[in-house]
């Protein structure tokens, strides 16, 4: 687990200033892929979603993982999410209760990086959340809707999640 939530922090503390997009990258050392979004422009003070980093062995996915994990990440002044970080959805209307967030957090200067991560949700919860129009997501006291670079991406995220893809 390490070892995932330390790529979580190396991939977006490392892509600041670009925009968002999946990638599905395969390292020949390891002989792994992941799948992950790749880049954190901050468009906004309100947590964005962001997909994997999913790995697995090989260059290609054999099965439809029944789990991959996503996450939310905030850039604020001050600490938001410390002590509450329980994660709701809408999708399409329809209530979904993703759990109690694993949180993380970094200080910068001037600003606090926290992020709530949901290691383990369903892919058949993933598919929905792709193929949904409208997902409004309630992290503590925060709502939000996905915009659409975040619905695309989680679209791309699933799309590679399948198997030949």
């Amino acid at each position: 687990m390490r070892k995932l939530i330390a790529l979580f922090l190396m991939v977006i503390l490392a892509s600041f200033l670009t925009y968002a997009e999946v990638e599905k990258k395969y390292d020949r050392f390891s002989k792994e892929t992941t799948i992950s979004t790749i880049t954190s422009p901050f468009r906004s003070k309100r947590p964005e979603l962001y997909c994997g980093p999913f790995i697995f062995k090989g260059e290609i996915l054999k099965k439809t993982p029944e789990k991959a994990p996503l996450f939310f990440i905030s850039k604020n002044d001050d600490w938001e999410y410390l002590e509450c970080h329980h994660t709701y959805l809408l999708v399409d209307g329809e209530a979904v209760d993703l759990g109690e967030g694993t949180h993380h957090g970094d200080v910068g200067s001037g600003y606090v990086l926290e992020f709530i991560f949901h290691l383990e949700v369903p892919f058949n919860l993933l598919q929905k959340l792709a193929l949904a129009k409208k997902v409004e997501v309630k992290i503590c006291n925060t709502e939000f809707v996905l915009t659409r670079e975040e619905s695309s991406d989680l679209q791309e995220y699933v799309r590679l999640l399948t198997p030949g893809k």
